[in-house]
């Protein structure tokens, strides 16, 4: 039987949704992404549409998902009800648990264009061309004060989601060298996402990165 489970890869598209009784919608600015949201997903997946055929669910980007949380997610992507559809979506299904990957068709944008079920549900959704930032590189702090300059211009210039995507590439290109300096700055940005995640203040996070990276 076909999964009704899908994983999006957001290449140059976004997958988004409206948010009404027949969706269930975990957007990308949401910082709720342990097991307390799995288990509003799961009641919300037992009720029957609103005036609809079909619900649908949409968590983006799924890979913030704590592992405690993707653990749990498995049954109900594994089966979801006959009238609901489950749409997951990262920019890199390798950051899933493998476990999630197999119980769910990967696809993109052009998914919706060759799958019946796809056109079907097609205006539903809506697909949005990603806007291509130019990516932050790894900056070179000159001491405390600079350290401290650079955290006030990143938290003026860049929103909290932003921020864990930049970290996130940074972390990338430090752990491709992971010589002792680099695997040490690699610990302090991912404490720092660790904080960020947690809705701290985003410039005193940015403080204690840069002044530890000095």
């Amino acid at each position: 039987m076909q999964s009704r489970s899908y994983l999006f890869i957001e290449n140059d598209m976004r997958l988004s949704i409206e948010q009404n009784a027949n969706n269930f919608v975990v957007d990308g600015d949401s910082l709720n992404y342990g097991i307390d949201i799995v288990r509003k997903l799961k009641k919300w997946s037992l009720l029957k549409p609103f005036n609809a055929n079909v619900k649908l669910a949409l968590i983006q980007h799924a890979d913030k998902l704590t592992t405690e949380a993707q653990n749990a997610l498995l049954k109900l992507i594994e089966e979801p009800p006959q009238d609901t559809l489950i749409f997951l979506t990262t920019k890199n299904k390798n950051l899933l648990l493998e476990t999630i990957q197999s119980r769910c068709q990967t696809i993109d944008s052009t998914w919706f264009d060759k799958s019946k079920v796809g056109k079907s549900i097609k205006q539903l959704v809506n697909l949005e061309k990603i806007k291509q930032s130019t990516i932050e590189p790894f900056p070179t702090i000159t001491g405390k004060s600079d350290a401290l300059k650079k955290a006030n211009e990143f938290s003026k210039k860049y929103k909290r989601e932003e921020l864990l995507t930049i970290l996130e590439d940074w972390l990338d290109e430090l752990l491709a060298n992971p010589t002792p300096r680099n695997v040490m700055a690699s610990n302090k940005i991912i404490d720092a996402k660790e904080q960020l995640s947690h809705n701290t203040n985003i410039e005193l996070t940015l403080d204690v990165l840069f002044l530890a990276l000095t």
